[in-house]
């Protein structure tokens, strides 16, 4: 049996993209950068994220460019031809989408509460 199952936190380089395919079964793609950072460097990459039906929907509702999210789901390649060769590029097909806390605006006060 193999697993094919991988978690991203990343946040949206764009607003979300939506569309339908022929048979009328919504999508939704997403471009989200992953920041990595070592020593004398800082790596960007950018993965694109397919979302199909109830949960392409969700995506549309709630995220927009900026937010955060930790994104769940499996890896799967497409090919495409571009200049009369074929390519074959990775996709991260979403299965679940989890929310994260936002960040209190900087011009509001902390709470001092003690506990």
């Amino acid at each position: 049996m193999a697993i094919n199952k991988a978690f991203i936190q990343a946040i949206l380089g764009s607003d979300p993209e939506t569309g339908f395919i022929p048979s009328g079964l919504n999508y939704t793609r997403l471009s989200v950068a992953h920041t990595k950072k070592t020593k004398n460097k800082k790596y960007t990459y950018w993965i694109t994220i397919i979302a199909w039906g109830k949960i392409a929907d969700v995506c549309v509702k709630y995220l927009k460019k900026g937010t955060e999210a930790i994104f769940e789901g499996q890896l799967t390649t497409s090919e495409y031809t571009k200049d009369g060769k074929k390519h074959t590029k990775f996709e991260f097909l979403l299965d679940q989408l989890h929310f994260l806390p936002r960040p209190a605006p900087k011009d509001e006060p902390e709470d001092d509460l003690p506990f």
